[in-house]
């Protein structure tokens, strides 16, 4: 089971999907879904995400140029390519993997920005909410803890700001 919060269809005839979520079963930990119609689900981490951001643009070329690609194995998460049909896959683990087609790929290339800053916010949400409780208390501007990330909170302090006008 998991709480979604952004879901998208990633091809035209919306089999497939991505979706970036809190999964209770992992202790509440966001996650990025890969899955579509009878076809089970890929969860990835936020450091398999990155992978994949760094590896969908040469991916796409290697597929317009009908090579073979392979990223290396990382954690048990990795991209390949097979045979002429040009088609990749994501693998997590021996047994886990999804199939993309290359417009597909050239989509998720084109969202993974939003999809990167979705999962960072999903990250930053308990300390988010935190945050927002003490600064609640105070009509000033809360230095946030160093290891937050200061854009979402001076962003926070202009709305609130907003509401006590």
């Amino acid at each position: 089971m998991c709480y979604y919060v952004v879901y998208f269809f990633i091809n035209e005839d919306k089999s497939r999907y991505i979706s970036i979520g809190f999964y209770p079963s992992e202790g509440y930990q966001p996650r990025v879904e890969f899955g579509g119609a009878k076809i089970r689900p890929i969860k990835l981490m936020e450091q398999h995400v990155a992978i994949l951001a760094e590896h969908l643009p040469p991916l796409c070329t290697a597929l317009c140029a009908n090579k073979q690609y392979s990223s290396g194995v990382h954690d048990g998460f990795y991209i390949s390519t097979t045979g002429n049909y040009m088609v990749a896959w994501l693998h997590m683990g021996p047994h886990t993997q999804i199939s993309f087609k290359l417009p597909d790929l050239r989509y998720l290339n084109y969202i993974m920005p939003l999809v990167q800053n979705q999962l960072i916010y999903n990250n930053a949400l308990p300390d988010i909410m935190t945050y927002a409780i003490s600064a609640l208390a105070s009509s000033d501007y809360i230095e946030p803890q160093p290891t937050y990330n200061k854009n979402i909170y001076t962003q926070l302090h202009e709305q609130r700001k907003t509401l006590l006008i």
